[in-house]
């Protein structure tokens, strides 16, 4: 496995870790969310190779079961972009391709990430009017979900009649999305913090 110039070396075990136990993952029977939270969790680790925040999300039609998009975050790599959170390219990509429909376009859509939502990804969601979010690994320093009921009146009403809830998975995948979010977040949160 090639280390991207964007880490050092001191990360590359870890690195090696994720990506095997990502390989060698078998999603149980007792977890229905697992098919669809590794593939969160495959994105996740495609943003933290490429020098990213280690967060992915899926969009799933929730009749077929099949994934219709994937995304990972690329705030830094390729060239620093504040919005370009998983959850947001995904969105923005859903969008873009049901340009033109009528109708209620996220109907039969679920959401999954890696991560708890922060308070940009959440707002988005909440607007566009997706109806049910699963994350796998809840995010106690920025995640928006778990402190919801001291939101404003109007960011509540929106929560109304919405599932966005941890996702019913195996516990190696929460694990797993916690770990490829923690390896390198509290770097890149100090960069964040250098280019104010």
């Amino acid at each position: 496995m090639i280390i991207p110039e964007k880490w050092d070396q001191s990360i590359s075990g870890e690195m090696v870790n994720i990506k095997k136990t990502i390989d060698t993952f078998q999603p149980s029977l007792k977890y229905p969310d697992d098919i669809f939270c590794i593939a969160a969790v495959m994105e996740a680790y495609e943003g933290l190779i490429g020098g990213n925040f280690g967060v992915g999300a899926v969009l799933v039609n929730k009749h077929s079961g099949k994934v219709i998009l994937k995304a990972h975050n690329s705030t830094f790599f390729p060239f620093f972009r504040s919005d370009m959170h998983a959850e947001m390219i995904l969105l923005t990509e859903y969008e873009n391709l049901m340009k033109g429909t009528s109708g209620d376009i996220y109907k039969d859509i679920v959401l999954y990430a890696s991560l708890e939502p922060c308070p940009m990804c959440l707002t988005r969601i909440l607007i566009s009017g997706i109806s049910e979010v699963y994350y796998i690994a809840s995010d106690h320093m920025a995640g928006m979900v778990s402190v919801s009921d001291r939101f404003p009146t109007i960011w509540q009403d929106f929560m109304i009649e919405k599932t966005i809830k941890n996702a019913n998975c195996s516990p190696i995948l929460k694990e797993l999305s916690f770990n490829i979010f923690n390896l390198t977040g509290k770097r890149l949160d100090k960069k964040l913090k250098k280019a104010q």
